[in-house]
């Protein structure tokens, strides 16, 4: 505690100096003890304000340190929300380039809203308004740059969909343009629609240097359009009527209003159309008898009497007599006139007959015709004069220059195109090709390629006539053997040819045999009198191999060439032959797509000497069309759809690296397979089929089948499948 010194008597002594100014007293001065601040506790008040002053200081750093760390919290509330704002907007934005053209600018009307609602939904969770006034500032930053960016790409889709609606019109406006010939007269205002339209399109457009388009542009863009416009006119003409495209195509070349590369382009397109347009017409007017070109020259009398009797009466001796006429009415096959019978008989050489005895007599009829049409034939030196003399008695020149007709309306001209037509279905390959030949280099003489193209078009149409008479032998033959072995309503068999000839079905199978079928038939007929053939073993076995035959491409094609009548089977067996036979010829799912393989896989069995043509395919042949058919199922089996054409190629590759190898063996042949396989898959397949065994061909079907199974499995996954040539054998 301090200790203040104390005086009682205090000393005193005069300054000398007056105290007041006038008054002559002076100052004094009274000696006191020196005593300072530190005696009245001055150290301890400094000490106690110094204190003081650093609680305070302590106080104002605390607070200052609590404000910050709320800012930075407050911050930090901003920046999350304002990520969150952000990357929802920006997904917005992705969604928004989703959309082109049209859709681009109506996503876009709403695009601003959408993302004020966004910031506004990440606003509503901060509390503190420190926190939103931050989270503004960095929000506003992102939507203000996402709506010129929305903006940017929404003009640039309204840009490009405007062009591409102008162009989409323009382009159909030129695809308009027609040069059919009741188009012609308006081409006129065709090109001044589509003149309009360039302008309304490149008018206001800015070209690839920034600038507009100039006038001198523009014209450049109606002369290039409007050459386009002809140009593909005249192709599409060509698909129809080339030689007329070829025509006018070359017609404006020559006025200025097609440019050379154009007209270049156009005219190869249209001579391939050519080629096709006029090949397809040569060789359908040749099997329609429009251009009767075959019958000018001798034909033989079978191909005579089919063309002869097929018009006539669809080769039926027996048909009812026609209507009366000038010269009577016709008789038989060839429709002899009644008035004019007895002189072709006697002109024939042959015995005088009533009407009622040529009728009845097939060898009369034929007889007859042999010896008048081939005489005239023989003559006036072709098949067309001595057609019109049997129907006119004239020439061709004086039948088309009279009209003459007969009692039905029949005139020359009509007359030799049927006749023609029939000619047609039975002209070998050579005498075709020479008559298609002879009017292609009438028709097309300036084209090289022609004559090869045109061959090619006369093949496809003598195969398919090929398979048409064979396919209608069969349908006749079927149709006989059907009707012989299927009882009656009264549940008898036929037994004699009134019974047969009574359908008119029948009769004209009947027509279509030759005699060694007709014998057959006959002792079918005899058998039926007495209950029909009998089964036996043998018989019991050749059915079921029938039977198996029908089940594959090969066997089927091979059964056109089975002679039913001479298999001497029961009459169930036979119906049930041909019943099987009527149903995969109208259930197109039963067979393999034969040709879709011929067509995918040409050079491939080319380089491997597989013989493809219709009627003379070999072993090789089948067994590669069961390969490839058998990949295909697979592929469709495990991808619910068939190969395309890529896969297919692949495929094709593969069958053909392993047929040089040997695709399950050495070579193409059947022992390739190994035999615990063709054992185990036979007795699979003929449990599945009622007992009835499969052919080597379903085997090797399957086979092939459940290799190329394991192959695509191996290769599936989410992307397209591609094939590998490696194809597991059996295990």
């Amino acid at each position: 505690m301090p200790s203040v010194p104390y005086n009682p008597v205090p000393g005193v002594r005069d300054l000398g100096r007056p105290v007041y100014p006038g008054t002559g007293a002076g100052r004094i001065s009274v000696e006191t003890p020196a005593i300072g601040p530190e005696a009245f506790g001055a150290g301890v008040g400094a000490a106690l304000s110094h204190f003081g002053t650093v609680a305070e200081g302590t106080g104002s750093e605390l607070f200052s340190r609590a404000e910050q760390f709320r800012k930075l919290d407050n911050s930090n509330d901003a920046v999350n929300a304002s990520l969150g704002s952000n990357k929802a907007q920006d997904q917005l934005f992705e969604q928004l380039k989703m959309n082109e053209g049209k859709n681009a600018v109506e996503a876009y009307k709403t695009f601003g809203d959408q993302l004020e609602e966004i910031r506004q939904r990440f606003r509503a969770t901060l509390k503190n308004p420190d926190a939103q006034r931050e989270f503004d500032i960095l929000s506003k930053q992102n939507v203000n740059r996402l709506s010129a960016q929305g903006a940017s790409y929404a003009g640039t889709q309204h840009k490009v969909w405007t062009d591409a609606t102008n162009k989409a019109s323009l382009a159909n406006t030129m695809r308009n343009v027609s040069l059919q010939p009741e188009n012609i007269p308006h081409l006129d205002d065709m090109k001044k629609e589509l003149d309009a339209q360039i302008e309304q399109t490149y008018g206001g457009a800015v070209g690839d240097d920034g600038k507009g388009w100039s006038q001198e542009a523009i014209d450049a863009k109606k002369h290039e359009a409007w050459s386009d416009a002809l140009s593909g006119a005249a192709i599409q003409l060509a698909r129809t009527d080339p030689t007329t495209a070829e025509r006018i195509l070359e017609e404006r070349r020559q006025s200025g209003e097609i440019e050379n590369d154009g007209y270049a382009k156009a005219m190869d397109s249209i001579r391939v159309y050519k080629r096709d347009v006029l090949s397809r017409g040569i060789v359908e007017n040749l099997r329609n008898g429009t251009d009767t070109r075959l019958g000018d020259r001798k034909v033989s009398l079978e191909r005579a009497r089919n063309a002869i009797g097929g018009y006539e009466s669809s080769n039926n001796y027996f048909i009812k007599d026609g209507p009366d006429g000038p010269h009577g009415h016709a008789i038989g096959r060839y429709q002899v006139m009644s008035d004019f019978l007895q002189e072709y008989l006697r002109k024939a050489g042959m015995p005088p007959m009533t009407e009622a005895e040529f009728k009845a007599s097939p060898k009369a009829q034929d007889e007859l015709f042999e010896k008048s049409f081939m005489k005239l034939q023989d003559e006036f030196g072709s098949f067309n004069e001595a057609a019109s003399r049997w129907l006119s008695g004239g020439s061709v020149a004086h039948g088309m220059a009279t009209g003459v007709h007969d009692q039905l309306g029949t005139n020359v001209r009509r007359y030799l195109v049927q006749t023609n037509a029939r000619l047609a279905t039975t002209a070998s390959p050579v005498e075709f090709d020479e008559a298609a030949q002879e009017l292609g280099m009438k028709l097309n003489p300036n084209d090289a390629l022609f004559p090869q193209y045109l061959e090619a078009k006369v093949k496809t149409a003598i195969a398919t006539n090929n398979r048409q008479q064979r396919q209608a032998v069969q349908d006749a033959d079927h149709q006989i053997l059907h009707a012989i072995s299927t009882p009656g309503p009264d549940g008898e068999l036929v037994g004699d040819m009134d019974k047969l000839m009574a359908d008119p079905a029948n009769r004209r199978a009947w027509m279509q045999m030759d005699e060694q079928h007709r014998a057959e038939y006959l002792r079918r007929l005899n058998a039926n009198a007495t209950q029909g053939f009998q089964n036996t073993p043998q018989r019991e076995q050749r059915f079921i191999e029938l039977m198996g035959q029908l089940q594959t491409a090969e066997g089927r094609s091979k059964f056109q060439d089975v002679d039913l009548s001479a298999e001497k089977l029961t009459n169930p067996q036979t119906v049930a032959l041909i019943k099987r036979w009527r149903e995969n010829k109208s259930k197109a799912s039963d067979e393999p797509n034969v040709a879709r393989i011929k067509a995918a896989y040409p050079d491939i069995m080319d380089a491997l000497g597989i013989r493809r043509q219709p009627g003379h395919e070999d072993a090789k042949f089948w067994r590669f069309v069961e390969e490839a058919q058998g990949a295909w199922d697979a592929h469709t089996e495990q991808y619910g759809k068939p190969p395309n054409e890529q896969e297919k190629q692949l495929i094709g590759a593969a069958l053909a690296r392993k047929t040089y190898e040997g695709f399950w063996g050495k070579t193409y042949a059947y022992q390739d397979i190994p035999k615990e396989d063709i054992d185990r898959i036979t007795k699979e397949m003929t449990a599945d089929n009622r007992g009835i065994p499969p052919h080597i061909r379903q085997v090797e079907r399957e086979f092939a089948r459940r290799a190329w199974s394991e192959v695509w499995q191996q290769q599936r996954g989410p992307k397209e499948p591609t094939v590998r040539v490696e194809v597991p054998v059996s295990k």
